[in-house]
């Protein structure tokens, strides 16, 4: 899950870890890369695809300007 909606979705993320659920993983895009950024948004992306290439699931990641 790719989200602008940090604030929610910290907040949901942590409901799950405190229930043990497992999710996918969640990239937060803080307001710092603005949604009309797109090739910036995609290039920090596929930085974490390739800093984890095992996959993020069960991790919460702030996406950063590459």
């Amino acid at each position: 899950m790719v989200t602008c909606d940090v604030s929610d979705f910290l907040v949901l993320a942590a409901e799950a870890i405190s229930a043990n659920a497992e999710h996918a993983g969640i990239i937060l895009v803080p307001p710092r890369l603005p949604a009309r950024a797109l090739s910036e948004i995609a290039a920090a992306i596929q930085a974490i695809a390739a800093r984890y290439p095992e996959g993020i699931a069960g991790l919460v990641l702030y996406a950063q300007a590459v």
